[in-house]
């Protein structure tokens, strides 16, 4: 139940990045797996803010793409310089020139910060597999950097314990950048998925076969879960996996019916079932 609430949690959570296309953020589930999209058109739907080159004129909308940075400018008419900017192959560019008409220093677009752009530095092996995030660097271009660092703040690795979907503990998103034997775990406690290694059986199975003239019933055996918990930043508990009551029956069977011994595992006096059909007589 608490995994199921868990699952659910997450599936609600929204990613909060970049929008992949514009500026706006990400509203995807926040483990997602393509790429980061505000399912909007991606648009500015501001009006330009050029109103008295307009001359009382219906008010086009902005031309640039949604979330930007500066003045929301349209294209019907030239209100800036709108030359290419000099950093058009940088990261979170506009693309064209804000500075006056006729200016003649170089040409720079209204984004006040044009990031590196290349792709994050995370790369590491898990226990789920190998991990590498796709996000793009936030780092200034001209800033001299050895590793690349994207928005996200947190470690997005997901724990490694099986059957658990929450991420990292860890603040720090490269924490495992220079230190590849770092295990990621949630820092939740885990129910153990093994199942019981303890001797005898757990769950006895009858399983019914129709036959031409009537019903034939066999038993077989199923192994329980085990229902330890496994503690916080650990693989696994201590001790043998278990499962609930911890009874487990005697594994002998009956040589005439099939039937397991319905006495506790390790008894010392003579087997006891309840008999099924008799597939053998006694000779």
């Amino acid at each position: 139940m608490d995994q199921t609430i868990t699952n659910f949690t997450l599936f609600g959570a929204l990613c909060g990045l970049t929008c992949q296309s514009c500026s706006l953020k990400c509203v995807k589930n926040r483990n997602h797996k393509e790429n980061h999209d505000c399912l909007t058109d991606h648009n500015c739907h501001f009006l330009c803010d050029f109103i008295e080159a307009h001359n009382d004129e219906l008010i086009p909308t902005c031309s640039h793409k949604a979330g930007h940075e500066g003045k929301h400018t349209c294209n019907k008419m030239n209100h800036l310089c709108g030359k290419a900017c000099n950093l058009i192959d940088k990261w979170n560019c506009q693309k064209v020139c804000s500075k006056e008409i006729g200016h003649d220093d170089e040409h720079l677009c209204q984004s006040t910060l044009h990031y590196c752009g290349k792709v994050c530095s995370l790369s590491t092996y898990t226990h789920k597999g190998d991990y590498r995030c796709p996000n793009r660097c936030i780092k200034p271009y001209d800033e001299e950097h050895d590793s690349h660092r994207c928005e996200n703040e947190t470690c997005p690795v997901q724990c490694p314990i099986l059957g658990c979907q929450r991420i990292c503990q860890s603040n720090e998103h490269l924490h495992s950048y220079s230190d590849l034997h770092v295990d990621h775990f949630c820092g939740n406690e885990h129910p153990c998925q093994e199942f019981c290694e303890e001797a005898g059986v757990c769950k006895v199975i009858t399983i019914p076969k129709q036959q031409i003239t009537h019903t034939k019933y066999t038993q077989s055996d199923e192994r329980a879960r085990c229902n330890k918990i496994i503690p916080p930043n650990e693989f696994k508990h201590t001790g043998k996996h278990t499962h609930e009551d911890g009874f487990h029956s005697c594994d002998a069977k009956c040589k005439f019916c099939g039937n397991y011994c319905t006495l506790p595992y390790g008894h010392t006096q003579i087997h006891e079932t309840r008999h099924g059909n008799m597939t053998q007589s006694e000779s």
